[in-house]
């Protein structure tokens, strides 16, 4: 047998091996991709379309709704919205539509950690909601009733143009007394910083500030009115107050 015939033997076998050990092999399997699917539901369990939905990475992006994670995302047909290759880590989920939001269960976190997640969200109108804003809810004074009897007309005019300024929460945030416009101020704006608190249960609205501290009884609380009575000095005061743009 001759060297050339023998060379081409060797080949043949090698290349012969070489096919019958690959069609043994497994094909690759394809790489999982990491998925949240968010659903919007309201109070009966309904699905809500047409919900802005947001992922942040942090409880302070979260309240100012600034740097999201992702591109902002609005539910289709069956309540849902799907993110897909997400890192693993924590998400804090905002959705609204219109006076709806999620705030009403508090900062809603979700984790992402294995390659299918599934989450519900309830979506409702929220004393939160209506109070506060990530730029800044403003109310000022409407009416003003002491004892019952309109006393509105007898404040002065540094009370009457005060600017209450709600930031977003769930059920609590940070709060402003901005005297921006105020008309007694000759030394300028000034604002007093602060916070705010629902308690529910209760249906109180708290107010701490540097200087002090009030408890209201919340009466009456929607997009575009705020309704508040307390006790002073002996006094039964309700106060109203409009939102502003």
């Amino acid at each position: 047998m001759s060297k050339g015939y023998l060379y081409f033997f060797f080949i043949l076998l090698f290349l012969i091996s070489g096919w019958i050990g690959s069609c043994g092999d497994d094909p690759p399997e394809p790489v999982p991709v990491t998925t949240l699917v968010i659903t919007t539901i309201d109070f009966d369990g309904a699905v809500i379309q047409g919900v802005k939905v947001n992922l942040y990475r942090t409880i302070p992006d979260w309240i100012s709704e600034s740097l999201p994670a992702l591109e902002e995302k609005i539910t289709d047909e069956t309540g849902k919205v799907v993110y897909t290759d997400l890192d693993s880590g924590k998400y804090y989920i905002d959705a609204q539509k219109g006076f709806l939001t999620n705030w009403e269960e508090g900062v809603i976190k979700t984790v992402v950690e294995d390659f299918e997640n599934n989450t519900k969200i309830l979506v409702v109108e929220s004393q939160s909601g209506f109070l506060s804003s990530a730029s800044g809810k403003k109310w000022i004074l409407s009416t003003y009733l002491l004892n019952g009897s309109d006393a509105y007309d007898f404040l002065d005019d540094c009370t009457k143009d005060d600017e209450l300024i709600f930031f977003k929460g769930a059920g609590s945030g940070k709060f402003t007394l901005s005297n921006e416009n105020d008309l007694c101020n000759t030394n300028g704006a000034t604002s007093i910083p602060g916070a705010w608190k629902i308690v529910p249960d209760d249906h109180v609205l708290e107010i701490q500030t540097t200087e002090t501290f009030v408890s209201w009884n919340l009466d009456e609380l929607d997009s575009a009115n705020l309704k508040v009575s307390f006790a002073n000095s002996g006094n039964n005061i309700e106060a109203g107050y409009i939102a502003v743009e």
